[in-house]
């Protein structure tokens, strides 16, 4: 070989391993080894946490400013290894909603400390005394949640829990249940109790955590407002009637001889009880089993369905809390329908479904969104988020005056006399769910003032045994009686 061709062998070797190794760093770079991107994460983690440390979680305050949650220091002598207590003043009260916060773990039944983390975790970034403040590892305020809870209101539904305990003989802990309470036209929740319930707060849960887990009878950690779906009862005869106003079967008259045949399946009412000559408005008041069945087969599969998903039944629900998906079972023949239309069969519902149906009534066919955090702002003062009323969908544009009626004759002596106020008009209606080889779930859903409504609800007991009117419609009227008192409704 000449030297020439030797000297043009080696440039070109050494060229085509420079373009090998420079070759090699370049698809490191764009598409790096995942034991790489597996340390750069744990570095930005670590890097997160150690700024993370410097913020004090911010403070969770109910509508009225009273603080659900907030945090103390409890090591302020070296601030880079400060620890963080989160304090839950109202213990059990507000976990399901508020949830809890431990350590670099946030979460509970992943409520609004999980949801929310770095919104309590949030500063302004264009604020340069605060990032120099943390910079020199000092400790700095995170940002303070509004939320739509009243305290007051939440305290009357467990005292209301109570006293119903108390008359069917049990402890509140082992009474399972829940009440939701929500402005129909915003939808800002006002209340939001589920019992029973867990201590939130560090040293209790820690110390009782095995025994929250295990407890599979009573299962605290689930919410059952939101966490919790079961068979509704008569309270789901609401839908079916705004799907027969949607579609123009709700003139159906029929004679109620107590019970009936409905593809194979014998439909019947509590008692086998014969109303006689019913429309939809006497049958929302007598709860008949028979009119509803009778009136699915007028409306068909079809556009049953198609108003339970306008409530998010067989559809994904998003809010600011997780919530079980409701369902009911698609593939239906003329008996699962019939069945359906009074609330059994295969309908699971969570209560927030429920109230959204009467939230949906009370506000002539508009479903708004259930939210439970108004506003976000930071330490600095300057809102960062701010809640904005959301409409989920329209159920119907027409006058749903014939379901308004019916629910206030269902008060009105009815099945829910249970639930009358003296001088407040309430619309509601009652449900008794039967539950194969157990007590029935109770369920009272409503609103009022029913000519101008400001608020709806739904109470609802699980395998509390008795009726809907006289277990549920008591502690609904507690409800509807704060309110009145406390400026919620303007009669």
């Amino acid at each position: 070989m000449k030297l020439n061709e030797k000297i043009v062998f080696v440039m070109v070797t050494v060229l085509s391993l420079f373009f090998v190794l420079i070759t090699n760093v370049v698809i490191k770079t764009v598409n790096p080894p995942e034991e790489l991107i597996n340390v750069v994460k744990e570095e930005k983690k670590e890097e997160e946490k150690k700024r993370q440390a410097k913020i004090l979680r911010g403070t969770i305050y109910d509508r009225e400013g009273n603080k659900l949650a907030y945090s103390e220091l409890t090591d302020d002598e070296n601030v880079l290894n400060a620890s963080q207590k989160r304090i839950y003043p109202y213990g059990e009260l507000f976990a399901h909603t508020v949830g809890y916060y431990r350590g670099d773990y946030a979460g509970g039944s992943k409520m609004i400390e999980n949801r929310f983390n770095d919104r309590l975790l949030e500063i302004n970034a264009e604020d340069l005394e605060t990032v120099n403040r943390i910079d020199n590892n000092e400790i700095v305020d995170g940002a303070s949640l509004d939320l739509t809870l009243d305290l007051g209101m939440t305290e009357r539904a467990e005292e209301l829990f109570e006293q119903m305990a108390k008359r069917r003989g049990k402890s509140l802990e082992n009474f399972i249940g829940s009440a939701v309470v929500m402005n129909p036209t915003t939808g800002e929740i006002y209340c939001m109790y589920s019992n029973p319930s867990f201590d939130p707060n560090p040293e209790a849960l820690s110390k009782n955590w095995n025994i929250y887990q295990n407890d599979n009878e009573r299962s605290p950690f689930v919410s059952r407002v939101t966490g919790s779906k079961k068979i509704p009862g008569s309270v789901f005869k609401i839908l079916t009637a705004l799907a027969a106003v949607e579609n123009g079967e709700h003139m159906l008259e029929i004679e109620d001889e107590g019970e009936t045949i409905i593809g194979g399946t014998r439909v019947v009412n509590d008692g086998v009880k014969a109303h006689g000559t019913v429309d939809m408005k006497k049958a929302i008041k007598v709860s008949s089993n028979v009119y509803f069945a009778t009136l699915s087969q007028k409306i068909g599969k079809k556009k049953f369905l198609e108003m339970a998903e306008k409530f998010y039944i067989n559809k994904e629900l998003v809010l600011d809390i997780p919530i079980e998906d409701a369902s009911i079972k698609v593939d239906m023949d003329a008996g699962a329908l019939a069945a359906a239309a009074y609330g059994q069969g295969t309908v699971q519902v969570t209560p927030l479904h429920m109230a959204m149906v009467a939230s949906a009534v009370a506000n002539d066919g508009i479903l708004m969104k259930p939210y439970l955090v108004d506003k976000v702002t930071l330490a600095s003062g300057e809102d960062s988020f701010v809640a904005e009323p959301e409409k989920l969908s329209v159920v119907t544009r027409k006058s749903l005056r014939s379901i308004v009626d019916g629910m206030v004759q269902c008060v009105n002596g009815g099945t829910g006399t249970a639930a009358a106020v003296s001088g407040l008009k309430i619309a509601g209606k009652t449900g008794t769910a039967q539950v194969t080889g157990d007590s029935a779930h109770t369920w009272f859903i409503g609103f009022a003032p029913a000519d101008n409504p400001q608020i709806a609800l739904c109470v609802m007991g699980e395998n509390t045994g008795g009726g809907g009117g006289s277990v549920c419609g008591p502690i609904a009227k507690g409800l509807f009686e704060y309110c009145l008192d406390n400026g919620f409704i303007d009669n």
